[in-house]
């Protein structure tokens, strides 16, 4: 909780518009990690704080508890959803920001779960720009062979390899592995490495990391 809670200030002090949860949060059920994600709660940002599932919180078995719980922290899980995000400066001035499953949860037959980009993107606005969250990187490549348009792709997964050599494996199985990546002309994917570890707490040839985004109008 004390290293939860650090990170948390660490956010903070970016004095970010948005906070956005790529998935894996867990892999536990919630009456067990309660306390322990209650610094979530925290969290500042001026326009709100997103989460979308990775496979980790599938294999909890307990995602729409997760779902219900994020939500008394005040995160907003993008369910194959979407939000309209506003600049503060010019109301009209707006992106749409997606979120799909984890594309796992189909394959583990998780009930009410799969990723769906249609849905997801159902409603926004053909004049705005899309950021879509998706978990996996070989999700955000599906989702660029259906939607060229999207402009920004959020994932995570990879953890950057964590340990090497392990880091050979996760980049061979990936198309995307860490950090910045552009796809055509106007599409851009970034994966993040992670901010904490899975498994052994450690990390070998690769870096933990709290990714700060600016978004700039043309």
């Amino acid at each position: 909780t004390l290293f939860r809670s650090m990170v948390v200030r660490m956010v903070n002090g970016l004095s970010p518009d948005l906070t956005v949860i790529v998935g894996d949060l867990t892999d536990s059920q919630v009456v067990n990690l309660q306390t322990a994600t209650e610094p979530l709660r925290e969290l500042k940002p001026r326009v709100g704080k997103y989460f979308v599932t990775g496979n980790h919180d599938y294999y909890s078995g307990d995602v729409n508890n997760w779902f219900k719980h994020l939500r008394s922290l005040g995160i907003q899980p993008l369910h194959n959803e979407h939000v309209s995000i506003s600049s503060a400066g010019d109301p009209k001035d707006q992106f749409c920001l997606a979120g799909v499953d984890d594309i796992e949860a189909e394959m583990l037959r998780y009930p009410g779960h799969g990723m769906d980009l249609e849905k997801a993107l159902d409603g926004c606005s053909p004049t705005d720009a899309i950021v879509l969250l998706a978990h996996q990187p070989l999700a955000a490549k599906r989702a660029l062979q259906t939607r060229p348009d999207i402009s920004l792709i959020l994932s995570g997964h990879t953890h950057a390899g964590q340990i090497f050599p392990l880091s050979i494996g996760a980049y061979l199985l990936n198309p995307f592995f860490v950090g910045l990546y552009k796809a055509g002309e106007n599409s851009f994917i970034y994966v993040t490495p992670g901010t904490v570890f899975y498994g052994i707490p450690m990390r070998l040839g690769s870096r933990a990391e709290i990714t700060e985004i600016i978004f700039k109008a043309k």
